[in-house]
């Protein structure tokens, strides 16, 4: 009994490759049929016979080994069976009577890898003009992990398009540093797959793109080298202004802080005191890095102040910069943590997120969430998540590092008890604060009322000095009928009005 040799191919290409080959020589490619194949190979020579699935069959059903073999006992070298080629050791196992070896095809020929040069950007600035300049250009652009769960053959051909796309490694490489090797697999399963994709990676991060993806990676160049359009050289960027936080403060700083809040939010005096202390309890654990964002939650009806307890906080940090403030009563869909964070399409038009365009903007460590009740599970668990960490990456791979940062959740839902039972139960253990807003005694609404009468006369000290102020003018500007409301937008407004009149009359 001779044995033969199994011949192999390695996917769908070679497989077509043969079949037309031996279409065009007026002969054809069999599918191995019990019985009718041990016909064609006793009646029959130079015949191919294709043994693939007959082989995956009998894998499962070992019965059929046998009866396998028997179609098989009468082959020549004349006559060639093959299969794909993932399925060949397993075949030589099952039929060792029939087959000794494997061989392939077609030679293959092991192409060297092409190396590649890795993009770098410096920070998160850079990062959003690269991102304006692709939207501009219709380039498409991916983080790692949207580029990964896009399919093989869409990324093959945008990569052999005339505008290759761009995919940004920054958030992949720093996952991979935790040990993960499965990641740096998928990372290579990828850029093999792509020979024109431009690779970039943040500035801090592409010694470790070097380190771990030598095959890959030979060198880092500055992302303005292949797009001089992007103009982000070191000193062709306007400097930032200083981004303030409360662990920035000093200790004389905050004391200064809690002063400042004391004097300009009135009334509150029990929210005053425990948040002071929990600004202080914070600080201390944030520079032993115990914990990243201070989160506060205020409750009480509208109006109250509690939305301005960001304001002040924003005022003392940086008073030239405006507020970060998302209102949640608008981030009630079933969209609403895309519209936070940006979509999650991979390509040009995926719109970025309001925290992030927010954040950008402000250069306090303060942020306002204004209804967060009224916001879904997914965002309250994406708050579940940031309040651990205090970092989030947006769709466009941009990363936040909120680090300091003050948190001010509020709600109109009334009471401590509302609370428990409207947010979630692991979200509510990350609050740092929670607190009622209860209306201001008639006391207080007069100490609010000259607090905010003495504010505007100081802003309009030139237009009060030319009427003149007497005892009786301030004692008239000040007599605001705020009877039967607890609104402070109310009587701020009121007094707005009394001013105005005076000042025009």
């Amino acid at each position: 009994m001779s044995r033969n040799i199994l011949y192999t191919y390695r996917g769908r290409e070679e497989f077509e490759r043969l079949y037309n080959e031996l279409l065009s020589q007026g002969n054809e490619l069999h599918a191995f049929i019990y019985q009718e194949t041990k016909n064609l190979i006793e009646e029959n020579s130079d015949i191919y016979v294709d043994i693939t699935l007959m082989v995956e069959s009998v894998s499962i059903n070992k019965n059929d080994q046998l009866p396998a073999q028997n179609n098989l006992i009468n082959l020549d070298s004349e006559n060639r069976v093959v299969i794909r080629e993932n399925l060949a050791d397993l075949a030589l196992s099952l039929f060792p009577f029939v087959f000794y070896t494997s061989e392939p095809l077609y030679e293959t020929t092991i192409e060297a890898i092409r190396r590649k040069t890795i993009y770098t950007y410096r920070n998160s600035a850079q990062l959003n003009r690269i991102i304006d300049y692709v939207e501009q250009k219709n380039i498409p652009f991916f983080s790692f992990n949207q580029a990964n769960k896009t399919s093989n053959s869409e990324m093959r051909e945008l990569d052999h398009s005339s505008v290759p796309p761009i995919v940004d490694i920054t958030t992949m490489i720093r996952a991979s540093m935790s040990n993960n090797a499965h990641i740096l697999f998928l990372a290579e399963q990828l850029i093999s797959l792509l020979s024109n994709t431009i690779f970039i990676v943040q500035e801090s991060s592409a010694a470790d793109v070097l380190e771990n993806l030598p095959l890959y990676f030979a060198a880092t160049e500055h992302i303005a080298t292949i797009i001089p359009e992007l103009e982000i050289g070191g000193q062709t960027e306007k400097p930032e202004s200083e981004l303030r936080k409360i662990t920035n403060l000093s200790t004389d700083e905050i004391s200064e802080f809690c002063q400042f809040i004391d004097g300009n939010l009135i009334g509150h005096s029990e929210f005053k005191k425990r948040f002071f202390r929990t600004v202080k309890n914070f600080i201390k654990l944030n520079r032993i890095k115990e914990k990243k964002i201070l989160s506060v939650f205020l409750l009480g009806n509208s109006g109250l102040g509690k939305t301005e307890v960001a304001r002040l906080i924003k005022q003392y940090l940086n008073e030239e910069t405006t507020l970060a403030k998302i209102n949640f009563g608008n981030y009630s869909s079933q969209d609403a943590l895309n519209s936070l964070i940006g979509s999650p399409a991979g390509y040009v038009g995926c719109e970025s997120g309001e925290l992030g365009l927010k954040i950008q903007k402000s250069r306090a460590g303060v942020v306002v969430c204004d209804e967060f009740d009224k916001t879904t599970r997914p965002v309250f668990n994406f708050f579940l998540e940031l309040l651990e960490d205090g970092l989030f990456t947006d769709s466009l791979t941009r990363e936040y590092d909120m680090d300091g940062y003050i948190i001010v959740f509020t709600s109109n839902i009334p009471t401590a008890d509302d609370f428990y039972k409207t947010i979630p139960p692991e979200l509510q253990s990350r609050i740092d604060l929670v607190c009622d807003f209860k209306p201001l005694t008639e006391t207080e609404k007069e100490s609010y009322v000259d607090f905010q009468l003495t504010r505007y006369m100081d802003r309009l000290s030139e237009e009060f000095a030319k009427r003149g102020v007497t005892k009786n003018t301030r004692k008239e500007l000040s007599s605001v009928n705020f009877k039967g409301t607890d609104n402070l937008r109310d009587i701020k407004r009121m007094i707005e009005e009394k001013v105005i009149e005076y000042l025009d009359v």
